[in-house]
């Protein structure tokens, strides 16, 4: 199909259907003829006549391109070519939409017949008239057809372009720039099709605010619709072998582009928590079942269960605290569970393991449906990405080809993460590509228990689903609940706490033997010192925890020198159940310390709701002890392991335990938790009564903000996106005047923070670059150093590409300061707390926008002041708040620019505004209710401009005193 014809067809086709949207659409609006003439009132014959217009185009330009199809078949003595469903594709999409402007003919038509001639303000008069004829379900049905075809024409133009720059053998946006220069110097096409070859142009390249939208709108809509084209794009062995070598380091890019937005901060955490099996304990998980008095087995052979073919689940269940992370992080650790998976898959097979912790305490990805589908995921795909990733996730795959990175804001939705899963399931056992073997897929999941209420039928039917696949095997763990034992009773499966008594034994044993005072003990009063052992073991009822918390206070007694029947009478005073023995604990920590321990539950709890690692470093700077001008010296590992070892001090004397780090990688730096799951339904279930010793004045969403501004160097993982998690938990901090204020210096230090680093390093290029934009091409800053962006605010560097840019690169751009950056997104407690105080921060100069225009644009989806750090919830009236309270702190021309600037751009720009006219309403509201705030204020202000400026001063002078 020739290019031309394909973009010829398209544009006819989407004027229509863009033509049909704005009549139908729900909104008053002067009528545009589809020649651009403008009237307030219109004649039915004459709608009917502009329809009847554009299906005639659309069907000429179908003749045209269906002839060349034939002649290129005949050519081709009838073979066909890679692609050419999607050209058959477009052009069925294109006879849909021309089958739609019959329809809404006919409807014309039906109208007149009822006596209606002419209609005034059309676009709100057609869908009352239409009323008449039609059900409100079948407009809206009409809507949506016309909105659907005009986005997957668009998406079949774009796949064929992406077709023709692999012809061509060059990218996407090279491809875009050489046709839109064609189609300027072409005569011989219509405006129309140079309209909409532009639009595809811009589409592609993504150089401006509308273009950027308008590819988000598309992505989004090929991630809901699950739309993918019908040949596997960058996959085909139909290339040049000069090429293969480029197509597979792209793919391989791509594949892992997907994969790590799979992947998430605290993927790994909850593993790395657990603790590490005592020596030789579990080791009966891997021998033959041990048989009880009336010969029945104890527990189903795991083994055989391993290296046999099965389509149950292997469930194993346990109380709280009875140690089933332990056991399953044991078991995975071992390499004889490989190897008997290895027997199950054969050697002609590859084997895949995947495995995912809950945590319940963690953040949302830590404990959902969603974070367990991407954890699962990302470690499959990760086995083999460039093949894998296609297969799974076709309409990512084919979004990539075409926009690269424009997908990597774009969140994963639980439709499209179950898709790729079953997608994957269905993959196990097959063949990938010639020569590749087909692999079996093992999965374990410890925690079914921790997820989510919501999730865990869903997720118990996804698993039983899943297991029925003949090359996929599963392991879970959870409490011993009925849903869990509904779904799972009659499967391979153990009961934990009937199983560890010799565990148990080993451990307690192995405890007391390190201790120097047992030992006195045992050579003074075997008896006793045996019995003592015993009767913790059989307190415990199984229950790993409540030996460990025992053990260890014991241990600290006999290091006190406590005699052994005082000893025996603790043991049999503890409550034998996890609740009440927590309670005892906190009852004995030293009562002075309960304001500490429950404000270090209440950080805990800020950090993991709001999905923030929980690193000693951040949780030691947020203290108020520290100072917020401290600059920590993060590079140095020395430092990072005072903190840990200073706060792990703190937790034990404050929490006696219940809080506790999990050292990562060899350091004792790691994150803080809670000793177990169990630790923290006590404290939410006593929350009430352990939060009464809190201060009136502490904000623990404050001492979030701080650590993580102070420890904002060792950042490693999105940092982009992390600063604007960070940003966003601002809005979240209580309004009072201490945390105004407390509020306003934090985020003072935040914006000198990332100025600084920013600055810190600079490329061979004499670029600056942050921290975590290391390569080995990077060096360090000097004072020689002529440092490009060393005047350009940080804010400005990122755009919604995700690329930090340098300074030649923005200036022809408007740009934002730390001030407009508060007002785009906002965060109104900052301006209202620092205006008041310095009323100079609110003026500008060229080519910094003023915080006025922030504030207003920050709340449309078109923001052509976007830095990429704004894109959070707001709500509007919240945002209109902020508008109404700096009006009076403006100079009126100000306002009235702004004014002047909505107006420009509530008018419509192009004849084709196509897929995006739906958005344009409500942005279109917005605009109007923030002209009417300018307009009341301009109004009210305008006629004595002394008078106003007088206030004014008095304004500032009192707000200032």
């Amino acid at each position: 199909m020739d290019p031309l014809s394909a973009l010829s067809v398209a544009a006819a086709a989407i004027q229509l259907l863009d033509f049909g949207t704005r009549l139908i659409m729900d909104t008053r609006e002067t009528y545009q003829s589809s020649f651009g003439q403008k009237q307030n009132n219109i004649e039915l014959s004459m709608v009917a006549g502009d329809v009847r217009t554009l299906t005639d185009s659309i069907e000429s330009k179908l003749q045209e391109l269906r002839h060349e199809k034939t002649t290129s078949r005949q050519h081709n003595h009838g073979a066909g070519k890679f692609g050419e469903d999607t050209e058959d594709l477009l052009i069925r999409l294109c006879r849909q939409a021309n089958e739609l402007g019959c329809e809404l003919q006919d409807s014309l038509a039906k109208l007149q017949a009822h006596g209606n001639s002419t209609l005034g303000l059309v676009a709100n008069s057609l869908v009352t008239a239409l009323k008449s004829i039609w059900s409100e379900e079948k407009i809206r049905d009409l809507k949506e057809r016309l909105d659907q075809t005009q986005k997957q024409i668009m998406m079949a133009m774009l796949v064929l372009t992406w077709r023709q720059a692999e012809k061509n053998r060059t990218t996407m946006t090279e491809f875009a720039k050489q046709q839109a220069l064609s189609l300027s110097v072409l005569h011989t096409i219509d405006e129309t099709t140079r309209e909409f070859g532009d639009r595809v142009a811009n589409l592609l390249q993504g150089q401006t605010a509308e273009s950027q939208l308008q590819t988000q709108t598309m992505v989004e809509y090929v991630i809901k619709s699950g739309w993918q084209p019908n040949e596997q794009m960058g996959t085909s062995a139909q290339q040049q072998p000069t090429d293969f070598m480029l197509k597979r380091d792209r793919n391989k890019r791509l594949a892992n582009m997907i994969i790590e937005t799979l992947r998430f901060e605290t993927i790994i955490d909850r593993e790395d928590g657990i603790s590490k099996a005592y020596e030789s304990t579990y080791e009966w998980i891997f021998q033959a079942p041990r048989s009880a008095d009336d010969g029945t087995q104890l527990w189903s052979d795991f083994s055989k269960w391993l290296s046999k073919p099965s389509n149950q689940v292997y469930w194993i269940a346990g109380k709280p605290g009875a140690g089933k992370s332990t056991l399953v992080k044991f078991m995975i650790k071992d390499k004889r569970l490989e190897s008997l998976l290895h027997e199950w898959a054969g050697p002609s097979s590859n084997l895949f393991l995947a495995t995912y912790f809950s945590w319940n305490a963690g953040s949302g990805l830590q404990k959902s449906h969603r974070g367990l589908l991407r954890t699962l995921l990302s470690q499959c795909l990760a086995r083999c990405p460039e093949l894998l990733a296609p297969a799974v996730f076709p309409s990512r795959w084919a979004l990539l080809q075409l926009f690269d990175k424009s997908l990597a804001s774009t969140e994963w939705s639980m439709e499209e993460l179950a898709k790729g899963f079953r997608a994957l399931l269905s993959k196990a056992g097959q063949h990938l590509s010639d020569g590749e073997p087909p692999f079996k897929l093992a999965i374990v999941i410890d925690g079914l228990d921790e997820f989510e209420e919501t999730d865990i039928m869903p997720l118990i039917e996804l698993l039983r689903e899943a297991s029925t696949y003949p090359d996929v095997k599963i392991c879970v763990s959870s409490r011993p609940w009925n849903m869990f034992r509904d779904a799972f009773h009659l499967n391979p499966m153990l009961q934990l706490e009937n199983l560890t008594w010799h565990d148990m034994q080993t451990y307690v044993h192995g405890q007391f033997r390190e201790s120097p005072g047992f030992q006195e003990r045992c050579e003074l009063q075997p008896r006793e010192t045996e019995k003592l052992l015993h009767d913790i073991i059989e307190k415990a009822q199984g229950v790993f925890l409540w030996v460990s918390v025992v053990v260890r206070d014991l241990i600290i007694s006999l290091q006190e020198g406590d005699k052994l029947s005082n000893l025996q009478e603790t043991v049999e005073r503890l409550p034998s159940d996890l609740s009440t023995l927590f309670q005892s604990m906190w009852e004995r920590t030293n009562s002075q310390y309960y304001g500490e321990a429950a404000e270090y539950f209440a950080v805990l709890e800020a950090y993991s709701s709001r999905g923030f690692d929980t690193h000693t470093t951040s949780i030691c700077l947020g203290d108020d002890d520290i100072s917020l001008d401290f600059q920590p010296p993060m590079t140095r590992i020395s430092f990072l392991n005072s903190a840990a070892l200073s706060l792990r001090r703190r937790l034990n004397s404050r929490t006696r335990g219940l809080l506790e780090i999990n050292p990562r990688q060899g350091y004792s730096a790691g994150g803080v938790d809670y000793m177990h799951r169990t630790v923290r339904e006590w404290v939410q279930s006593n929350w009430s009564n352990i939060s009464s010793s809190i201060r009136p004045d502490f904000d623990a969403i404050l001492w979030l903000l701080k650590g993580e501004t102070l420890s904002l160097p060792i950042q490693t993982l999105g940092f982009w996106k992390y600063l604007t998690r960070l940003l966003a938990v601002a809005n979240d901090v209580p309004s009072t005047p201490a945390n105004d204020a407390k509020l306003v210096q934090i985020l003072d230090r935040l914006d000198a923070q990332v100025a600084g680093l920013s600055l810190y390093r600079v490329n061979e290029q004499g670029r600056a670059c942050l921290l975590w934009d290391f390569n080995s091409t990077l060096k360090p800053a000097t004072p020689d150093d002529n440092v490009d962006g060393a005047t350009l605010h940080w804010c400005n560097r990122l755009r919604q590409d995700g690329m930090t840019l340098t300074e030649s690169q923005v200036r022809e751009w408007d740009q934002v300061n730390f001030v407009g950056l508060m007002a785009q997104i906002p965060i109104p407690q900052y301006l209202k707390t620092k205006l008041p105080q310095d009323i100079s921060i609110a003026r500008t100069k060229p080519p910094t926008v003023s915080v006025l225009t922030s504030a207003v644009y920050g709340g449309l989806p078109d923001n052509p002041f976007d830095c990429g750090l704004t894109r959070q919830p707001c709500g509007f009236s919240t945002r209109l708040s902020l508008v109404r309270f700096l009006l009076p702190f403006l100079p009126l021309g100000e306002v009235e620019d702004t004014l002047e600037a909505l107006r420009i751009r509530s008018k419509p720009t192009s004849k084709i505004r196509g897929i995006y006219e739906m958005q344009r309403v409500s942005e279109m509201q917005r605009v109007s209710e923030i002209q009417g705030i300018l307009e009341a204020h301009i109004a009210a202000n305008r006629g004595s401009k002394i008078n106003y400026l007088f206030r004014q001063i008095k304004r500032y002078s009192s707000l200032r005193t």
